[in-house]
């Protein structure tokens, strides 16, 4: 009776053997591990790619608008540096006008101070004129009537005579 059982198909291997491979329920526990892995490493692999393929897409739309608003506030830097120089331009241009004319109005003023000196002249001029005119009509009032009325005439057209001529003067 020391013959095994038929039913049994595999050859005996020395318990030495045994021990080293694990035996079949252990290689069975490895392949269950490996398939239990694979699937959780695929699982996270799908939702890693969804999670960061919508992060992407956001970042990258933040992204293009970033760089839409950096072009247009460039844009409007250089329109802003251009109506500055035009405006310092403008500016330069008023500031040589009012040296002009403040030049042209010293000018002026110079002339119309030689010109109330001349016609300060004139009106002594006139006045010695008029009164040497009058010493000899206040000695012939009696004799001559008609030189008075000349020296009156000639006394009233004066201020006029001195008007043009200021006016005159002031023009040129």
């Amino acid at each position: 009776m020391g013959m095994a059982p038929s039913f049994c198909h595999y050859l005996p291997v020395p318990l030495d053997e045994q021990m080293k491979e694990g035996g079949p329920r252990r290689s069975w526990l490895w392949l269950m591990v490996g398939f239990v892995m694979a699937g959780l490493i695929i699982a996270l692999s799908i939702f890693m790619v969804k999670y960061y393929s919508e992060a992407c897409q956001n970042g990258l739309e933040l992204e293009r608008q970033c760089q839409n608003v950096t072009q247009l506030l460039k844009k409007q830097l250089i329109q802003a540096k251009e109506e500055s120089l035009a405006a310092e331009t403008r500016a330069d241009t008023c500031n040589q006008s009012v040296g002009k004319l403040k030049a042209q109005e010293l000018q002026l003023q110079a002339r119309v101070r030689e010109l109330e000196r001349e016609l300060t002249k004139l009106n002594q001029t006139l006045q010695e004129t008029l009164t040497k005119l009058e010493r000899p009509r206040t000695e012939n009032t009696q004799t001559t009537p008609a030189s008075s009325k000349a020296i009156i005439v000639l006394q009233m057209s004066t201020p006029l005579l001195l008007l043009s001529l200021s006016l005159a003067f002031l023009q040129l």
